[in-house]
This record gives C-alpha cells, sequence and structure tokens, in this order.
C-alpha cells in the first residue's frame, strides 16, 4: 500500500482514521518507521537505508512485511471488505457486490 492507496482509504471511510492510526502505531518499531519514510514522506529505500544504516534490503524487507500485516488486520464490524492486496483492484460484481480482480 503506497501512500496514494493509504489516502484513497482514509477518504473513503473517514471515521477508520483512527483505525488505521493505531493500526500504524501497533506496528513493530522497524515495520512502522519503515513504512512512515517510504509511504508517507515519500523516501526511496537507499535513503531510508541511509537513515537508518540499514541496507536496502532490508527497508524492502521491513515495508513489505508492514504492508502485510495491515493487510492481514481483521475487518472491523459493519466493513466486511478488506483493503485489497496491491494490484488488485475492485470491480462491480454480478449481484451489485464488489469482487477483487487483477
Amino acid at each position: 500500500m503506497d501512500a496514494a492507496e493509504l489516502a484513497v482509504v482514509v477518504a473513503a471511510r473517514p471515521g477508520e482514521r483512527l483505525d488505521l492510526e493505531r493500526a500504524i502505531a501497533a506496528l513493530p518499531d522497524g515495520y512502522r518507521t519503515v513504512l512512515v519514510l517510504h509511504d508517507v514522506e515519500g523516501f526511496t529505500h537507499p535513503e531510508i537505508g541511509e537513515r537508518l544504516d540499514i541496507s536496502v534490503g532490508t527497508s524492502r524487507s521491513q515495508l513489505f512485511r508492514a504492508r502485510r500485516t495491515l493487510r492481514r488486520l481483521p475487518a472491523r464490524a459493519g466493513h466486511p471488505d478488506r483493503i485489497p492486496a496491491r494490484g488488485r483492484r475492485r470491480r462491480p460484481g454480478a449481484d451489485g457486490g464488489l469482487v477483487l480482480s487483477r
């Protein structure tokens, strides 16, 4: 989930902004730091590596794990749909519901 996807989720569900902030705050320190630096502040992996004194590969894996952790959060009551995995889009299904597709 990049910054643009994060903004769409927050804009689409204003009441859930606090939930998203809590979820990010609950991430392990390394996950949260890299997620915020990359997806919110726009730093590249080499820049994050320099700032945090970690390798580019570590930065990438921390970001991947942070996003995966956020995607796996249980859905709230009344909001059964989850954030789709990267590269997947929502489209209307035959019955009017939403279907995830590539």
